[in-house]
């Protein structure tokens, strides 16, 4: 059983570094774009008080819809965290389950200590390779929102 669970964590952690991989990708797309616009819009300047109010209206505009893409990919963001932080959450859950299993199996004795000995090694090592997909999993998602609040920053500055 606990194979096949930590299949589904290994699984489920690729599934999430491709969801994060494509956010940070369009993340760091978008901050290229808002900065190669940004410099169109930085030396346009008005001869007259109605093209001046016009470049304003621009930048204001530019600004607001940085802010709404921002917004949209950090709610996307936020929805794969939690399903990160879940699987890893899972994921120790049953590290945890193995460990108290390894502990049980190690009070085996007389004529039975050996198996008790061989299934408490089975569990330790069961519960260190959860314990990994549960780190890997925590991992993934740090390095992943570090990399998206970089490229966040770039593009969420005013115009």
């Amino acid at each position: 059983m606990s194979g096949e669970l930590k299949a589904k964590g290994r699984e489920g952690l690729q599934k999430f570094q491709g969801e994060y991989g494509d956010l940070n990708n369009q993340a760091e797309d978008f901050a290229e774009e808002t900065e190669e616009n940004r410099s169109i819009l930085a030396p346009l300047e008005g001869a007259d008080s109605d093209t001046q109010e016009a470049i304003e209206r621009g930048k204001q505009e530019a600004t607001d819809i940085a802010q709404e893409k921002t917004e949209a990919m950090s709610e996307q963001k936020g929805e794969i965290d939690e399903g990160t932080q879940e699987l890893s959450a899972e994921m120790q859950e049953y590290g945890e389950k193995e460990r108290e299993n390894a502990e049980t199996a190690s009070g085996m004795s007389g004529s039975f200590d050996g198996v008790g000995s061989e299934l408490s090694q089975s569990f330790h090592e069961s519960a260190e390779e959860f314990n990994s997909i549960s780190q890997d999993g925590e991992q993934l998602r740090e390095d992943a929102n570090s990399r998206f609040e970089a490229a966040k920053s770039r593009a969420n500055v005013p115009f």
